[in-house]
């Protein structure tokens, strides 16, 4: 009954034996599990500031810029790490008002500066609500060039997105 257990095993699975199994590459299951899981592409249910934080990481990830490594703290991979990190609107908001320093003036829109001000006020103690909207305002605000030819399948959807926080 064993040896019959474990030839049933190697020919379902492509050569296991009492030493062990050897997967064969070509086989999609094979394939997938050599390949890394791809990033969460969504906030925990229920969790606003962690909705937010990934909209705000899905909008970076859109901004096209070869300086950001040196603009933003720890450079582009540090920032990302420290956003999926925030736990507080208070958090978040500081990440929010780095990405908006490091698109720097260049980036946003010309009337930006005028904007500004309110844009800041409304993170002085922010909600999720608030920070949802902060992010969309700057989403907004940076020029066509900083984007990257895809944001524009991507810009309704996000934006979607951080309507819904509440």
């Amino acid at each position: 009954m064993k040896l019959q257990s474990l030839l049933v095993a190697a020919a379902l699975s492509g050569g296991c034996s009492s030493r062990g199994c050897t997967a064969d590459p070509d086989r999609p299951d094979a394939r997938a599990a050599t390949r890394p899981p791809p990033p969460p592409s969504h906030a925990p249910v229920g969790d606003p500031v962690a909705m937010v934080a990934q909209c705000l990481l899905d909008f970076e990830s859109q901004v096209d810029w070869p300086d950001a490594s040196t603009t933003l703290v720890g450079g582009r991979e540090g920032w990302a790490t420290a956003v999926r990190q925030c736990r507080t609107p208070q958090e978040l908001a500081a990440a929010v008002v780095q990405l908006e320093q490091a698109i720097g003036p260049a980036g946003l829109a010309a009337d930006w500066p005028a904007r500004r001000e309110g844009w800041v006020q409304g993170l002085v103690s922010p909600t999720p609500a608030t920070l949802a909207q902060a992010v969309r305002r700057l989403a907004e605000a940076v020029r066509e060039g900083r984007l990257s030819p895809g944001w524009s399948g991507k810009r309704e959807p996000l934006l979607e997105r951080l309507d819904a926080v509440r």
